[in-house]
């Protein structure tokens, strides 16, 4: 894929990012899996329609625990935003509030102070 039609497409298809993911979770959606590091913070180009997001988290052992998930239904240009609770061992949904706020998740650069680095995955 040219950059051009990559570009086009970032900009047209779904983001999901997954903040504050430990470190070895297994993730998937759909038929893709795979187990994370820490510069891991989403998947872009997601086509719209209904997807399987899932994950596990390992034990002190690399022993998976239990499988869980959900369907979510990505519309065009939608960024799904979730983040981690390290207590309740799932993903919390976080609502975007603005349009501005919106753009600069799509930026990757959610805190107008602080710059993370990370990588999104393509589907």
């Amino acid at each position: 894929m040219d950059q051009d039609t990559a570009r086009h497409l970032f900009y047209r298809l779904g983001t999901l990012l997954l903040l504050d993911a430990p470190d070895a979770l297994e993730f998937g959606i759909d038929y893709n899996s795979w187990t994370i590091g820490p510069r891991f913070k989403g998947v872009k180009m997601i086509p719209p329609g209904v997807h399987f997001v899932y994950y596990c988290v390992a034990d002190k052992f690399s022993q998976s625990g239990l499988r869980n998930g959900f369907m979510k239904y990505f519309q065009e240009r939608e960024i799904a935003v979730y983040r981690w609770n390290p207590e309740a061992e799932d993903f919390e949904d976080i609502e975007l509030t603005d349009a501005p706020q919106a753009a600069r998740y799509r930026a990757g650069k959610p805190n107008k102070k602080k710059r993370e680095k990370g990588s999104l995955k393509y589907l």
